[in-house]
């Protein structure tokens, strides 16, 4: 009936159907993913490099080579403890393979997720009814919603550009050569994690750690067991300054300044300076003559130093600002005091690009990406029904603890298997996950209350196969030999006009690796080290 579509069916009664088949395919697939997973409690190994016959002075000696090889051409992250000293990037001694089928499709998707997340940015109604519940209890998003609840009905700008990344891991289970067409994945699936749509690091130092492995296959010679056209290589951060340049340029006004928004302790600056050197090359080539000051600020000096005038344009020192790029404000810690967020509603106000406006950030949450994954939100927003499969053919488990008898199944569900899930929180920046006891002792204490059991989403959780590797990190000299495991991030870029799409494509990647016993791992946060995908 629903698929006839009988007009002895009131429109209601068919939404009501449809809504009952839904919970009915849901609950099916949750049963189907967790039998699965059931089926495939063993993490899948692989030996990697393990039966390599490198001596220990031949490994250290290729660790001395990949460390001077980044000291010399710009791979560096800033000491904590210092900040005019700098140490090279962690990175992984030797890339990890991977299948070149997946990370074709994570790349040809990545223009149909920034579509969909640029439509569903500019649906008020959709990001309200999203967040309604998460914004009763978080205060931090509730702040930065109420921020863009201000703003949004008077707009200034009209440019629009969000540099995001959309992350990955490989999942592997006994179903998979079932599931999968029979191709070259040998049963592998890609399934996503998250969108990143703030802040997005490594645009430069991912490209980096590549020629890194290339360099290092150079040095090994006939020894090397990857070869240096394995690796792909692209210059994100050229392709993302010249996207900056060019929003600058449609400003209009060419004297006018940048400011590159950053975090009051940043370790990662020079990552930024490689894309503020990408920007000033793109800007000589618009034939802007001048050199553009880019200002590297945190928000409390935005706040101290900056005006709005009466037609909204916003002042730093008194100069005219033109674009705001954002590698700060994802997270509560970013905000410690009231002027900090004074500072970011003022420049949500002005006529200044920001790179990402509030409503890019908004739909980048946990709880907006479990709502997408919902019957027809996708096809909401994405009418080419090619896109729309390639978009929910790496769709992980995504399910909402909001108060009902599904959210009350799903948490039952993650109680007596607690292996099968991933409870994650609406927050940015990595070290937020709970799994295992934490995720147990976390859902016990909120499973009574609604207010907070809207604040996560439950996410089914992947089974990456773990590769035995090599971490090299600054601190010694003696790489961390490691089984690993990875996370694929797809770079890329959208602008618009308007409505008007004028740029939207992928541009690079980042392959984070980490310790497979480690719940988490994120960059800055020290639990990961830059990688590189070696296609097979």
């Amino acid at each position: 009936t629903r698929e006839r579509g009988d007009s002895r069916f009131s429109q209601a009664s068919q939404r009501a159907l449809i809504r009952i088949i839904s919970d009915r395919e849901r609950k099916t697939k949750i049963a189907k993913m967790i039998e699965e997973n059931n089926n495939n409690t063993e993490t899948p190994k692989t030996e990697g490099y393990k039966s390599l016959k490198f001596s220990e002075q031949e490994i250290e000696d290729l660790v001395k080579a990949g460390k001077d090889w980044q000291h010399c051409n710009g791979c560096l992250m800033r000491n904590l403890e210092n900040e005019f000293a700098v140490n090279h990037t962690a990175f992984v001694l030797f890339p990890t393979a991977f299948p070149r089928q997946l990370y074709d499709e994570a790349t040809l998707v990545q223009k149909d997720f920034q579509l969909l997340y640029f439509k569903a940015s500019k649906d008020y109604e959709f990001i309200k009814s999203s967040l309604q519940r998460v914004i009763i209890k978080d205060e931090f998003t509730r702040k930065l919603f109420e921020i863009y609840e201000e703003t949004r009905s008077d707009l200034k700008q009209k440019i629009r550009v969000n540099l995001n990344r959309s992350d990955y891991m490989i999942n592997q289970c006994k179903c998979a050569s079932n599931i999968e067409t029979n191709d070259q994945r040998g049963g592998y699936q890609l399934r996503q994690i998250e969108m990143n749509m703030i802040s997005v690091g490594a645009l430069a130092l991912s490209p980096l750690v590549g020629q890194t492995h290339q360099y290092l296959a150079e040095v090994m010679g006939e020894d090397s067991p990857y070869q240096a056209n394995q690796i792909p290589i692209h210059q994100t951060h050229e392709v993302l300054g010249e996207s900056l340049a060019k929003a600058f340029y449609k400003y209009g006004n060419h004297r006018a300044i940048v400011l590159f928004i950053i975090e009051h302790t940043d370790i990662n600056t020079t990552d930024q300076r490689h894309l503020e050197h990408a920007f000033h090359r793109s800007i000589r080539k618009s034939g802007i003559k001048h050199r553009v000051p880019c200002l590297f600020r945190n928000l409390q000096e935005i706040y101290e130093k900056s005006t709005l005038t009466d037609d909204s344009k916003l002042l730093f020192e008194g100069k005219e600002v033109a674009l705001c790029y954002l590698r700060s404000g994802y997270s509560p810690n970013h905000y410690s005091t009231q002027e900090r967020w004074d500072a970011r509603l003022r420049i949500e106000k002005s006529n200044a690009i920001k790179v990402p406006i509030m409503s890019d950030q908004l739909v980048g949450t946990k709880k907006v990406q479990q709502v997408l994954a919902e019957p027809g939100m996708v096809e909401r927003f994405i009418h080419d029904k090619n896109a729309v499969q390639r978009i929910r053919k790496t769709f992980a488990g995504l399910y909402s603890l909001d108060e009902g008898a599904e959210g009350d199944q799903i948490i039952e569900d993650a109680l007596k298997t607690p292996s099968n899930f991933v409870l994650k929180p609406q927050r940015e920046g990595g070290g937020n996950n709970l799994y295992d006891q934490e995720m147990v002792d976390e859902l016990r204490r909120i499973s009574n209350d609604p207010e907070e059991r809207s604040q996560y989403i439950l996410m089914e959780r992947i089974r990456p196969p773990v590769v035995h590797s090599y971490i090299v990190r600054p601190e010694s000299l003696k790489p961390m030999e490691s089984e690993i495991v990875s996370e694929l991030g797809i770079l890329g870029v959208i602008m618009s006009d308007g409505d008007d799409i004028i740029q939207n494509e992928s541009c690079g990647h980042l392959l984070k690796s980490k310790d497979w016993q480690r719940g988490e791992g994120g960059l800055i946060a020290g639990r990961a080290g830059i990688d590189s995908p070696c296609l097979i």
